[in-house]
């Protein structure tokens, strides 16, 4: 990550001349697309009619934002996000053309708070008399957990279609002598003792502190996960324990999984639809084209997302990819000045990022009159948890990833590399402390105390706002603090949230609380006019994807932090995936 973020200065010049070549063709791509505009019509999308005795074929396979997107994902064309998901399956549910659900469980894209939420949602339909089915050609725990609500589980009868539950694991790379014998040294500076976003570019293994924490998470989430198929298919927990710890589910084949009353029925998929009598199926995409939106009447409650990593600037990315004060605060403007907006619920999906944006953020949200709701996500930690704390009521899933309430600054130093190619670096420098995040100079020990100085007053600021927020004492709020990080139903003993809930539930609590029987919920989102003026012609879609891949010039990567806010200055951030 760091060589390539390095040598990209020494890119610099090519670059620009690859940018000014660039600039010339984003020119002439927009005097096309005013064309197009003028004199080409817009595409159109006919409604699918849906028949009586209709099944809905749910296929989730592909991630599903919070925020959505027109080029990131979408159903048969459609636009849609995981609210509008949830909100499409209601009308389902009480469509009487729809006899039930289908879910195409192969492989879950989904969070864990979304797979409770949709779970949740699937009993619903049973509850209403409506049939759902689950067909997989093979289960692990994350798929599986969301087909154990289905009425009937489906296999093929097929010894190539098996099963991957199991206990736990999880791997991470300690790059410590690596880093070593490529020249490469790092200073990490954490505030907080279980805040272990680094420690594997300083460390040759895991530290207590982390093995603690990621051990107590993930032991919890996997005893839900046993409670939760033991309730459902009617085998005792102890024994369905023992049996998964033991590894007979791991590579087991469907025969086994019937065997073991996990699975109902072995069938091909051609088998079932036949068997059962289903001859309409359609796809939540087409459904989607089929009804008509309600837009409801009365007060609106204001929907706003902040989906990603915590940005300053969004330095080149999509709204939908960060989440940045700009983008924020304008959002919460509009849900502000709109006087038929009674409330706002915030969704928040994210593992944090720049401590100054988080502290602006949650300034701004501290400053509206309106009352102010959070539903957290899959993960709403360090950052994301630093937003959070500024809602009036705050709502978390079961196995929300929450907390992490720390600070760390990771500063790279490069000086060996450097060496070892035959770069020397020279420096003019007035003042001390002047070249302190230099990462071809390496830190002297007042530099690093100065690092540490900041970052604990930035950490002290963090729980006050949490302090005050959540009306926890600071006397008390250390035992919680300190980089620890929660699973919701955790946060909820501790006091971080008020309840255990999804977004529409959080959305109806807010309707109960204002006590407004009749409202809309309008979804503010701030979108890239460039892009959405492609979106409206279907057959430029994929050539717009290609392009503005082309025209970013960057590496994205989830799972790396590569802009430099985040790289060197002190952060609220949990990088790992749980």
């Amino acid at each position: 990550m760091i060589i390539l973020k390095w040598f990209k200065n020494a890119l610099l010049f090519i670059l620009k001349e690859i940018a000014s070549f660039l600039i010339k063709i984003v020119m002439v791509m927009v005097i096309i697309i005013i064309l197009l505009a003028v004199f080409v019509p817009k595409t159109s999308v006919e409604k699918a009619p849906i028949k009586k005795n209709t099944y809905i074929e749910l296929e989730l396979s592909k991630p599903i934002g919070e925020r959505g997107s027109f080029s990131i994902f979408t159903i048969e064309g459609e636009r849609v996000n995981f609210y509008n998901m949830l909100n499409y399956l209601d009308k389902g549910k009480n469509d009487q053309r729809i006899d039930g659900l289908i879910l195409k469980v192969d492989s879950v894209a989904l969070n864990r708070a979304q797979v409770d939420e949709l779970g949740r949602k699937i009993k619903e339909y049973r509850e209403a008399g409506k049939k759902v089915y689950a067909f997989s050609r093979g289960f692990e725990n994350r798929n599986y957990s969301l087909a154990v609500n289905a009425d009937e589980i489906i296999m093929p009868p097929s010894r190539g279609a098996g099963s991957n539950i199991s206990g736990y694991f999880m791997e991470l790379p300690y790059m410590k002598r690596l880093s070593e014998k490529i020249g490469i040294k790092y200073d990490v500076i954490h505030v907080g003792e279980y805040k272990s976003y680094g420690e594997n570019y300083v460390r040759e293994g895991m530290s207590q502190e982390f093995r603690e924490n990621i051990t107590r998470l993930l032991d919890r989430i996997y005893y839900n996960f046993v409670q939760d198929v033991s309730v459902a298919r009617n085998i005792d927990e102890r024994d369905l324990s023992k049996k998964i710890l033991n590894g007979d589910f791991v590579l087991a084949d469907a025969f086994k999984m019937k065997q073991e009353k996990l699975v109902d029925t072995l069938m091909y998929y051609h088998e079932f639809l036949k068997e059962r009598n289903i001859v309409n199926t359609t796809t939540l995409g087409k459904y989607s084209r089929s009804v008509v939106g309600h837009q409801g009447s009365g007060k609106k409650i204001a929907l706003i997302y902040g989906d990603g990593e915590i940005l300053y600037t969004n330095s080149g990315r999509s709204a939908q990819q960060a989440i940045t004060p700009d983008t924020m605060i304008s959002e919460l403007d509009i849900a502000t000045r709109d006087k038929e907006v009674a409330g706002i619920v915030l969704r928040i999906d994210s593992p944090g990022g720049s401590a100054l944006a988080s502290e602006v953020i949650n300034a701004k949200i501290r400053s509206i009159e309106k009352p102010v709701y959070v539903s957290m996500g899959g993960t709403s930690a360090s950052g994301g948890y630093y937003i959070s704390a500024s809602g009036d009521r705050v709502f978390a899933e079961r196995d929300t990833v929450t907390g992490s309430i720390g600070v760390v600054s990771l500063v790279p130093d490069v000086s060996e590399l450097a060496g070892k190619l035959g770069i020397k670096m020279e420096s003019v420098q007035k003042g001390r402390l002047s070249g302190i995040y230099s990462i071809t100079d390496g830190m002297t020990k007042e530099e690093k105390d100065r690092i540490y100085e900041s970052s604990f007053k930035i950490y002290s600021e963090f729980k006050e706002r949490v302090s005050s927020g959540r009306n926890i004492p600071m006397n008390q709020l250390e035992s919680i603090a300190g980089g620890r990080v929660w699973l919701g139903e955790e946060a909820l003993e501790k006091g971080l949230v008020d309840g255990i809930g999804g977004l529409q539930d959080t959305i109806r609590l807010m309707a109960k609380d204002l006590q407004i029987s009749e409202y809309s919920v309008v979804e503010i989102r701030k979108e890239n006019p460039f892009e959405k003026l492609f979106m409206n012609y279907k057959y430029l879609e994929n050539f717009y994807s290609r392009f503005n891949s082309l025209i970013n010039l960057e590496i994205n990567n989830d799972e790396e932090m590569l802009d430099n806010e985040l790289l060197i200055k002190p952060v609220t951030y949990l990088p790992y995936k749980i």
